[in-house]
């Protein structure tokens, strides 16, 4: 990766004023992002974008499709998807296990720009 190079981010949410502010956010802090309201379009957007996108940012909890769903389904065209989950409900454990039994990092909303870059920057630099 070139030092021109923006890490590109798909953000997941259907709440719009959460993805306004966060969009805004994690742009603050360099990022590209691309958003989707629902799971459906993020799936679609990862299509068409994988190349450019190493992390998505999923709302654990959307209409029509949850962010375990949709992660099943990112999974379907990347096994290697770099996914942080957020949500809106209290977690007791910051960390969420799937069926497959891969660990994906929480983070609870309403969150700080610094929690939020905190969060980033732990799920894109741990190992694959």
């Amino acid at each position: 990766m070139s030092e021109n190079t923006i890490t590109t981010i798909l953000f997941v949410d259907d709440e719009e004023v959460v993805g306004q502010v966060t969009k805004m956010m994690l742009a603050s802090l360099g990022y590209g992002v691309l958003f989707a309201s629902n799971g459906v379009d993020a799936i679609e957007l990862y299509r068409e974008h994988q190349a450019e996108i190493s992390l998505v940012i999923l709302d654990m909890v959307m209409p029509e499709m949850s962010g375990i769903k949709c992660l099943q389904k990112l999974k379907e065209i990347n096994s290697g998807v770099r996914v942080l989950f957020t949500t809106g409900y209290m977690q007791e454990n910051p960390v969420k296990k799937t069926d497959d039994g891969a660990c994906y990092q929480i983070l609870t909303k309403p969150f700080s720009r610094e929690q939020l870059a905190d969060a980033v920057g732990h799920v894109l630099t741990k190992p694959s």
